[in-house]
C-alpha cells in the first residue's frame, strides 16, 4: 500500500524510504503495476508501465509537497509522510509510475450503473 498523487498526464507518484521492499523492487525492475481501489464499491483503476526514481531535488520536493497537501486536503490525522520527516534527507525517495496501459473496472456500483461491467475498460 502506498499514498500517492497523480498528475494531469496520468502519472502516479509515491514516497518511500531506501531499504524498503518497495524501494528495492522498484530499483531492480523498471516495470510496475499499480492498482487504486475506490471502495466500498468494487471500482478500481489499474496501471501498468515504467517506474522511475525521481532524482531531481526540486521535482522530488514538489511531489512531496503535493503528498503533504493531499493529507491536509483530506484531513488525515496520521500520515506516513509525517513519519518521514524524522529520517535523514537522503532516505526519502519519490518514484514515478508512467503508465503504458490504464484500465478502469466497476463490478457492482449502484451509484454509477452506466459503467458497471465484468470487464476492464481500457483508458490508454
Amino acid at each position: 500500500t502506498v499514498y500517492f498523487v497523480s498528475d494531469d498526464d496520468l502519472n502516479f507518484y509515491f514516497a518511500t524510504k531506501r531499504k524498503t521492499s518497495k524501494y528495492l523492487n522498484a530499483s531492480l525492475n523498471p516495470k510496475a503495476s499499480f492498482v487504486v481501489g475506490m471502495g466500498p464499491e468494487h471500482i478500481s483503476v489499474q496501471a501498468h508501465g515504467r517506474i522511475d526514481l525521481i532524482v531531481n531535488d526540486e521535482e522530488r520536493d514538489r511531489i512531496l509537497n503535493l503528498l503533504i497537501g493531499k493529507q491536509n486536503l483530506l484531513g488525515v490525522k496520521k500520515w506516513p509522510i509525517d513519519e518521514m520527516s524524522n529520517f535523514k534527507e537522503s532516505y526519502k525517495v519519490i518514484f514515478k509510475i508512467v503508465p503504458d496501459e490504464l484500465y478502469f473496472m466497476n463490478l457492482d456500483s449502484e451509484k454509477h450503473k452506466e459503467t458497471v461491467s465484468d470487464e476492464f475498460i481500457k483508458i490508454i
